[in-house]
């Protein structure tokens, strides 16, 4: 899922993240963008399983100042890992 965000400081995007992490997220990254008028903002990206995205989608809400939620469905393959 992702959202634009064009008016929040490095400090709460932190804070945004943390949160996000903390909530079940499995990975939560950001993007610089231009938005209109040129004004600088975020792209932020939430990777999720499809049971935690109410979830996620709650904090983006509470948390941030989006007015929506854009969702991708995403296929994962994972190679299996050995630890020696």
């Amino acid at each position: 899922m992702e959202v634009n965000l064009d008016d929040i400081s490095g400090e709460w995007l932190g804070y945004v993240i943390d949160t996000l992490l903390e909530a079940g997220a499995n990975d939560v990254f950001y993007t610089p963008i231009y938005m209109k008028k040129n004004r600088p903002g975020v792209l932020l990206r939430v990777l999720c399983a499809a049971q935690a995205a109410p979830k996620m989608e709650a904090v983006l809400f509470h948390e941030t100042t989006t007015l929506g939620v854009c969702y991708y469905p995403l296929t994962v393959h994972r190679l299996e890992r050995q630890f020696i």
